[in-house]
């Protein structure tokens, strides 16, 4: 079962957040994702691509929030077992727009620790 697959990655995860261990979790949550149109779980199919990206953009994938990774899991999870076809109501879509915020901020936040750093290296 995917979703209980996904569970004990995110598990393994928060005990070892290491390129190793999130690598599994974005091939699955990719291939959910590319799915999500095709089943009419457009929902699935954007929490996907905020997980995808999170896990892409960060500049070290060491530094990603656990807790972040397993909120979108958690509700990728409740749009399968709800059955949330089409775009859902409107809280699954502040949910889903709630966690794309959250990975934007997340990447700004690590790529402005990544600049000042390499700043105060230069001097």
């Amino acid at each position: 079962d995917t979703q209980q697959t996904l569970m004990q990655l995110v598990t393994l995860y928060k005990v070892r957040p290491c390129r190793e261990s999130i690598t599994p979790i974005y091939m699955i949550v990719h291939n959910m994702r590319g799915q999500g149109a095709t089943f009419n779980y457009p929902l699935i199919t954007q929490i996907g691509k905020s997980l995808c990206q999170y896990c892409i953009e960060l500049p070290d994938r060491n530094q990603t929030n656990p807790e972040l990774v397993l909120v979108h899991i958690l509700s990728l999870k409740l749009v399968h077992t709800k059955h949330l076809e089409g775009q859902g109501d409107e809280l699954s879509q502040a949910v889903a727009l709630g966690l794309q915020q959250a990975v934007e901020m997340e990447i700004y936040r690590s790529n402005s620790t990544d600049r000042s750093a390499n700043t105060q290296q230069r001097h």
